[in-house]
């Protein structure tokens, strides 16, 4: 195998295996593409959350314990242990195996934090001081990463998938705001470029790739399945399209 091969698996390997990592009580799942970490007090309804998520077309990663590792600056992935993996635990109903409930596509392994969405039960004095107009972002701190937070009353009469669902749309918003005020640049880069997109891309669309390589009449590889998280859906795929992007460049194998 040549050295090259040989150093992008192991820098792909080690970056994993010697990156900070820490376990997190929560409930972990995907909606809408984006990472939702669902904390709060035992008891308090995480996991009926997460089985009405998933009802509603969702995806579970974790329940219990999730283990977030940094893999970069300000990029936190999360994960399930394996002895959890495809499990959900409902008081009153016990364990139940998701991927044999709602199938292959209603869980995955890992996926990039985006939002922390924390329950808490409704107490007068406390609904009282809350900001209501949410003036101010809430932020927690994992693994030194600044992570948007929000929370969530639990009460009766509360549609808790529903806010999570706003919760995650309103988080996207802010993002696509920071994207929409970015412009390519009129003319191409100076030095090559090599563009990679998903076809399940729920954040941006794939075209939009496909559009900017036109612009700048550059290469670009679309993944088959993957989402906007391509090095997390598939980093293998991402190593072997650089590679081969660079021989064709003319760089050394």
């Amino acid at each position: 195998m040549a050295s090259p091969v040989v150093i992008d698996h192991l820098q792909y390997y080690l970056t994993r295996a010697l990156a900070p990592r820490v376990t997190v009580h929560g409930v972990y799942m995907e909606v809408m593409g984006m990472g939702v970490l669902i904390t709060g007090e035992s008891g308090i309804g995480k996991s009926e959350l997460a089985l009405e998520l998933l009802s509603r077309d969702h995806r579970l990663i974790a329940d219990d314990a999730v283990e977030f590792v940094r893999v970069g600056p300000d990029v936190i992935v999360g994960q399930c242990p394996t002895l959890l993996s495809d499990f959900l635990e409902v008081r009153g109903l016990g364990i139940l195996d998701i991927r044999l409930m709602f199938g292959e596509t209603a869980v995955r392994h890992k996926k990039k934090l985006h939002l922390i969405v924390h329950l808490e039960s409704i107490q007068r004095m406390k609904m009282s001081k809350i900001d209501r107009l949410q003036t101010t972002q809430r932020t927690r701190s994992i693994l030194d990463v600044d992570i948007p937070e929000v929370a969530l009353f639990v009460g009766p009469g509360r549609n808790l998938a529903v806010l999570v669902e706003a919760a995650t749309r309103a988080n996207i918003l802010r993002q696509l705001r920071a994207a929409i005020t970015c412009r390519a640049a009129p003319t191409p880069p100076s030095i090559p470029v090599l563009l990679l997109s998903g076809h399940h891309d729920r954040l941006v669309n794939a075209e939009c790739s496909l559009a900017l390589a036109q612009r700048w009449g550059c290469d670009i590889r679309l993944h088959p399945t993957a989402g906007h998280d391509i090095p997390l859906d598939d980093g293998e795929w991402v190593a072997r399209q650089v590679r081969e992007w660079l021989v064709a460049q003319g760089a050394r194998p």
